[in-house]
C-alpha cells in the first residue's frame, strides 16, 4: 500500500485541474469564443475600475 503523499496529491489534483483549464480554452478556441484586443482591453478596464471603486487605489 502506498503511503500518503499530501504533496504529491496536491500535485496531481492541481495538474489535473490545470490541464482541464488548457483543455476548456483551447475548446473556446475552436469554437471561436475569443475576444478581440479591444474587447479584452475594455474588459479589463471595466474590472479594474470596479476593483477600485470597491478596495480603493491600492487593489492593484
Amino acid at each position: 500500500m502506498r503511503e500518503k503523499n499530501e504533496p504529491m496529491d496536491q500535485q496531481v489534483a492541481y495538474d489535473a485541474w490545470y490541464i482541464a483549464e488548457i483543455e476548456k480554452g483551447l475548446a473556446d478556441v475552436e469554437n471561436g469564443n475569443v475576444l478581440s484586443d479591444e474587447e479584452a482591453e475594455t474588459q479589463m478596464k471595466t474590472f479594474m475600475e470596479q476593483l477600485h471603486k470597491k478596495h480603493g487605489t491600492t487593489a492593484a
